[in-house]
């Protein structure tokens, strides 16, 4: 009797209670469980299971007239049964308006959009185009995609502009490799909400009515309509509805899964009280830890810090969609990837919470029961009740639930195997794991880590650890134990044929020493070495910005000198064009955004850009122009009658033209004086801008991907609130001054009001403790706290300029090599962090190292880089390397920045603009600073090759991307059309030359001789035969001079014309 008393459910071993009563339950109980998983029908209007066959795609939602999607390239997916993986640049759309879909929509003013979907990249941007109603880049009803790892949600409403900015993202590292179940609402209340497997992940109040929306646009997947914003991925199931799902519905739909048919139910076969599971009930006797691990060996002991808080990392509990978010989750809040496990355990052990450890009943523990399923979770299963994950939480418990404050705190942590070298593709190699502690103690953690691979196309890795060599090439593994973040870079190389020896190749410095070894590792045999033409074009373009003419050209080939290539980087070096490129770059990251300046604000823009642009003229030391944009002032040691005299002499000139004295001042005061700046804005900038961190994240909470906190957030803002920004609140003088100002009535005579910008060490500004308030004491990033005198800024600039500072010298030659490579050995550039390793981190040490001894000497780093074997490589691949994308086994071709892609054609066709309301006399595009152009024609130009607004605190603003508009821009738009006829054409069918080419007067020889400095003047080299004749022919059957004209026309819209290479 006693055995089988003891398996009786608890509630059964109540005196009151009789069997029957028991029998009677379980046939309600099982009544309700048997309830339907049911997916929604009610407001379904489009439904894509991507069942079937063929180029077409089928709407199953049962409307009058289906939506169907046609594949455009059927090479560039894989149709699977209930899938469809893409797995390349291809558009998915409706060869209609997506009426069926627009119009319900519009009139409800609601609506929502699932998917099951699996990402494969987690660095897609863009955004990369998941579901779109879109027109273009720009005007859109509705986009759901990938920007990085979140997902992006762009609404079109009467709230929110044509592309329906501001949009919602979920919360970061959303991206995974896996399975994902996202759904998007927009309800009548006017919030939006996206789910991530059930949960609601990110919530925000658009409002607006959709009254507005187009409904002449498509419904297209994995890219937008004008097909430059590919995604890739599998699609498991789409379905739009116009009315905002409820939280329910949406976890139903998710428990359902992907596979269950809309409106079908499916029953569950399980049978159980309500919340818990019938399973049998555990003994609540304490246990001793003796539990095998996974990967091996035998775990005699568990520890809080060492092994529960790791596991909830690893099992996602304590993730920012789950338990780690902002505000937590079901009332239980854990720190983000438990980088606090004191407030971890506090949370856990806080008895008005529930019995979430109950160390007398543990079985009871909600700690227990919830992630194991046997009692209801909003977060579903986390791992089964024979887990080895199980049986450490219990042995946690059974052992009293105890914590040894700091035992789990780090002194390092190893890999081994590190920089591990396949053999072969799929073969296997187990990463294993070793913490040292503080107390001198160390683990083997393997099975306590998260494991993920920066590029899964070349290898794979399981979640304990294992790596399969998936194709040729290199990846990271990256590894996180608790708060620390570690990698291992896995090869895998190209297969090679017997006896193959690998090419000695000249090595012009470190460089090429450092790019060489990796490529010989990899058994990657590099391009050859560029002709001269694909040479001096590339470099000129990359350091000037504009083509070599034909004079240039041709003298150039002409030269027989040994060093002709190093006497032609010195010359381009120092040429003018060359500040003025690295200024307008310069403007990028430093947020020279118009449309923060005070007025004129186009003036200071060009203000801006001028002292930048001069002190790249002198080859100021980086860390000196740094200095002047830091620590700057508006008097800079003048007293307050000079700085407003010097002021009014700027300002006037300034009325009628851009010059300004302005680049004379010794430091860059326009950079505080934006308006409604914050010291936490100059702070994720000055982060951005000069050590490559991704600050923002930390804002709110612990940074998901790098080691910065709230507190390290709060401390380096802090550093800026000395500064302040007045008009004259305390300056008797500069009060006065304005008011003379207001008074002038000339219009073209009034003068903006006078900001000064000051240093304020008395009472600095301080940001509070996000938990006891108080003042967070200013210090830089990772580095000790700061005294309180003297001006901040300045000590930071010092701690910056350290030698053995890890950021500020690898920043920026990281971000001068992707100029110079078109991908940074760190991508992003702004993403210096643990989880984001360098492709070449022994290089990159190299040149850090060489720029600091140099004195932080731009062109010295610049010439070494120009003057490398790997920068010089062709463009072409071979066998070896055309799977290359970040090793610079040849010259990858990039996409132009967008001036540069003006100046590129207005040079090749010989064209002088002027753009007298942005810029001043005899400009080029690249000396054109303001943000916000006025010009109409370069305005477009601007915009269709990406120019950045320079608002976001995110290099990833600027896009350098391929897309159609570019490609339109090129063939038909009038004012290209027009400067190909005008230009450099005119020149050579000036005076009589046109009218004997006409009579027929003028030789093959000459004709060629045209055709030739076409050719040199857009592409720097020579037509080959077989071009000279096509052309030839042309020439002479149009017999009016108009085939010159197509040559010109065809050459500018060629990929090698547009593309550096």
């Amino acid at each position: 009797m006693n055995a089988v008393y003891s398996r009786v459910p608890v509630i059964a071993q109540n005196k009151y209670f009789h069997w029957t009563h028991a029998v009677l339950i379980g046939v309600m109980v099982g009544a309700l469980t048997l309830k339907a998983q049911v997916r929604s029908k009610n407001g379904l209007i489009a439904l894509y299971d991507f069942s079937g066959k063929g180029n077409v795609i089928r709407d199953l939602a049962k409307g009058k007239r289906p939506l169907h999607l046609k594949i455009s390239d059927m090479d560039a997916v894989r149709r699977n049964p209930g899938s469809m993986e893409v797995v390349r640049d291809v558009l998915i759309a409706t060869e209609r308006k997506a009426l069926e879909i627009s119009s319900p929509i519009k009139r409800s003013g609601s609506m929502t959009v699932e998917a099951w979907i699996t990402p494969r990249d987690k660095t897609l941007r863009g955004p990369s185009r998941i579901v779109s109603i879109s027109k273009n880049v720009l005007v859109r009803n509705f986009t759901l995609a990938q920007e990085g790892n979140r997902f992006d949600v762009r609404l079109m409403t009467s709230r929110t502009d044509r592309n329906g900015m501001p949009s919602l993202a979920s919360a970061g590292g959303a991206i995974r490799a896996e399975m994902t179940h996202v759904v998007y609402t927009f309800g009548t209340d006017g919030f939006a909400r996206i789910y991530l497997n059930g949960r609601e992940n990110s919530k925000r109040k658009v409002g607006g009515r959709t009254s507005g929306w187009n409904e002449g646009f498509r419904l297209s997947l994995a890219n937008e309509n004008a097909r430059d914003r590919a995604w890739r991925g599998t699609y498991h199931l789409v379905a739009i509805y116009n009315r905002a799902l409820n939280g329910k519905e949406v976890t139903a739909h998710f428990r359902a899964g992907v596979r269950k048919p809309i409106g079908r139910r499916i029953q569950r076969a399980s049978f159980f009280m309500p919340g818990e599971s019938r399973g049998e009930p555990f003994e609540s006797a304490v246990a001793t830890a003796n539990i095998a691990l996974p990967v091996g060996g035998v775990l005699d002991s568990v520890d809080f810090e060492r092994h529960v808080v790791p596991l909830f990392s690893r099992q996602g509990c304590n993730a920012g969609s789950c338990h780690g978010s902002f505000s937590g989750a079901s009332d239980f809040q854990l720190s983000l990837f438990g980088h606090d496990p004191g407030l971890d355990y506090r949370e856990i052990m806080d008895p008005d919470e529930g019995p979430r450890v109950e160390v007398d009943d543990v079985m009871q523990s909600f700690l227990i029961r919830k992630p194991s399923g046997l009692r209801r979770h909003r977060g579903g299963k986390r791992f089964e009740t024979n887990s080895w994950q199980f049986e450490i939480i219990k042995a946690w418990v059974s052992s009293g639930a105890n914590r040894k404050e700091a035992s789990g705190k780090l002194d390092g942590v190893k890999i081994s195997p590190d920089g591990h070298v396949f053999g072969a593709t799929n073969e296997l190699q187990q990463l294993r794991v070793t913490a040292f502690f503080k107390d001198g103690s160390t683990e083997d953690v393997t099975s306590f880590c998260k494991f993920d691979t920066q590029d899964d196309y070349v290898a794979e890795v399981s979640d304990l650890g294992e790596v399969r060599s998936v194709r040729p090439g290199d990846t990271a593994v990256i590894i996180s134990y608790r708060d620390k973040t570690i990698s291992t870079r896995v090869y895998v190389p190209t297969p090679v044929y017997d006896g193959f020896r690998f090419p000695e190749i000249k090595r012009e410095n470190y460089v090429d020493s450092h790019i060489l070894s990796k490529l010989r590792r990899l058994n990657t045999i590099p391009s050859f070495h560029s002709s001269d033409g694909e040479f001096l074009r590339r470099v000129y373009i990359d350091t000037i910005g504009r083509v070599p003419n034909v004079m240039e050209a041709e003298r150039f080939f002409r030269d027989t000198h040994p060093e002709k290539r190093d006497r032609i980087i010195d010359t381009l070096l120092s040429h003018p064009d060359h500040a003025a490129l690295w200024a307008t770059k310069m403007s990028d990251i430093t947020g020279n955004d118009t449309l923060r300046l005070y007025p004129p604000a186009e003036k200071r823009s060009q203000m801006w850009h001028d002292w930048l642009r001069v002190r790249f003229e002198q080859n100021m030391p980086y860390d000196q122009i740094v200095r002047g944009i830091l620590v700057a002032t508006s008097r800079e040691g003048r007293s307050e009658k000079e700085w407003i005299k010097a002021a009014e002499n700027n300002d006037t000139s300034n009325i009628s033209s851009f010059k300004s004295n302005y680049s004379n001042r010794e430091t860059l005061d326009l950079f505080w004086k934006r308006k409604n700046l914050k010291k936490e804005q100059v702070g994720e900038r000055v982060a951005a801008a000069f050590l490559g961190i991704r600050l923002q994240c930390a804002r709110c909470h612990k940074h998901p991907y790098d080691r910065w906190t709230q507190v390290d957030y709060r401390a380096f803002a802090g550093l800026f609130g000395q500064v302040k920004v007045h008009n004259g609140a305390q300056n008797k003088d500069l009060v006065e001054e304005n008011r003379r100002r207001k008074r002038i009535k000339e219009k073209e005579k009034r003068l903006p009001q006078l900001r000064e910008v000051v240093v304020d060490p008395k009472s600095p500004r301080l940001m509070p403790h996000p938990v006891t308030r108080k003042g967070v004491p200013p210090a830089p990033l990772g580095a000790e706290t700061l005294d309180g005198k003297g001006d901040y800024r300045r000590k930071l600039w010092t701690w910056m300029r350290d030698p053995e500072n890890p950021l500020f010298a690898h920043n920026m030659v990281n971000r001068i090599w992707k100029h110079y490579f078109g991908i940074g050995i760190v991508e992003p550039v702004d993403d210096l962090s643990d989880a984001n390793p360098p492709s070449h981190p022994h290089l990159l040490d190299s040149l850090a190292r060489d720029f600091s001894s140099s004195g932080f000497d731009i062109r010295h780093i610049e010439r070494r880089i120009l003057e490398s074997r790997a920068y010089q490589f062709s463009s072409p691949p071979n066998r070896a390397n055309s799977e290359d994308r970040k090793n610079f086994a040849r010259s990858y071709p990039r996409n132009l920045m967008a001036e540069v892609a003006v100046d590129v054609i207005h040079s090749a066709l010989g064209i002088k603009e002027r753009w007298r309301a942005d810029a001043p006399e005899g400009s080029r595009a690249i000396d054109v600073a303001p943000s916000i152009v006025r010009d109409g024609d370069l305005r477009h130009a601007f915009r269709v090759f990406g120019r950045p607004t320079r608002g976001p605190v995110c290099d990833c603003e600027r896009t350098t991307d391929p897309a159609l508009p570019q490609t339109l821009h090129l063939m038909a738009d009038a004012d290209v059309y027009n400067k190909i006829r005008n230009g450099r054409l005119r020149q050579y069918l000036s005076g009589s030359a046109l009218r004997r080419f006409q009579r027929g007067e003028m030789s093959d020889d000459e004709v060629t001789g045209i055709i030739r400095n076409l050719f040199l003047s857009t592409l720097t080299r020579y037509p080959d035969e077989r071009e000279a004749r096509v052309a030839l022919d042309n020439v002479k059957q149009q017999g009016d001079g108009t085939g010159f004209t197509d040559i010109m026309w065809a050459l500018v819209n060629t990929r090698e014309f547009i593309l550096n290479h």
